[in-house]
């Protein structure tokens, strides 16, 4: 007698068979569009690092906010962010950050500031979630933006150590050595600096490029602040918030008199 295959094993054959022409008539009908889903683990590990922000110096375009993330050795990531928005009006908070986010206490029985960051590409993006962040922040102030890395040697610490060791030239009247120190950040790093910051490096490469006796240079450093410079004190105070108006008129001024001294000089 010939040896029947119980239903069970036989209704499991058949299943099988069925799911394997299921699944080819599929993948024959979805053709290339397939093919993405036998991707996924692999994208899925491209895109894993980058749930971590990166410990480093990231700046807002136009200066006017710095990011710092930090590890000290095996401990959390650590954060600290400084902004400053017109008038003056600033931005301090810092923490501890935990899978992307930080949760950061306010006054007594108000719920904390949670500040979210997001890495892409080139940097960070950060947003604080409600009115409780406004605990760290002046009236006019805010610190959800963008934070890029800077171009090389555009840095906090790479800026600050380049204008030390410029003045520390200038002092000493090594003119050469303070324009070849302090104009590659001008150049370099217009993207990244402040405009307070950026007008104060123009005056001292213009005055440096005089004491050189490169007048033409000079005045080309000096041209964006030229017109501004043939008007009176008041119409600049007149056109700006308070504080701004002061900073930029303490810029005009030293232009003003840098601009005199660099035409005297022989063509």
């Amino acid at each position: 007698m010939r040896k029947r295959i119980p239903l069970s094993a036989l209704e499991r054959t058949l299943s099988i068979i069925a799911a394997a022409a299921v699944a080819a008539a599929c993948a024959s009908a979805a053709g290339p569009a397939a093919e993405p889903a036998l991707k996924k683990p692999v994208l899925k590990q491209t895109t894993q690092p980058a749930a971590t922000s990166a410990p480093g110096n990231y700046i807002i375009e136009g200066g006017w906010g710095s990011l710092d993330i930090r590890r000290d050795g095996e401990g959390p990531l650590r954060f600290s962010i400084e902004t400053i928005s017109p008038n003056a009006h600033l931005c301090s908070l810092e923490g501890e950050i935990v899978d992307g986010v930080a949760a950061l206490p306010t006054d007594p029985g108000e719920p904390d500031c949670v500040v979210r960051f997001t890495p892409y590409a080139d940097g960070v993006r950060v947003e604080g979630d409600g009115p409780a962040c406004r605990y760290f922040c002046g009236a006019r102030a805010t610190f959800t933006a963008n934070y890029r890395r800077p171009p090389p040697g555009c840095d906090d610490v790479s800026r600050r150590r380049a204008r030390q060791a410029f003045q520390n030239h200038y002092d000493r009247k090594r003119y050469a050595r303070a324009l070849a120190t302090l104009a590659p950040i001008a150049r370099n790093c217009a993207g990244v600096l402040h405009w307070t910051e950026s007008g104060r490096i123009a005056n001292d490469i213009a005055i440096t490029q005089h004491k050189l006796g490169q007048r033409d240079a000079c005045l080309r450093t000096l041209a964006p602040f030229a017109n501004d410079a043939a008007r009176s004190d008041d119409e600049i105070l007149n056109e700006r918030l308070p504080v701004d108006a002061a900073s930029y008129l303490d810029i005009v001024q030293a232009a003003r008199t840098n601009l005199r001294l660099c035409k005297a000089l022989p063509r």
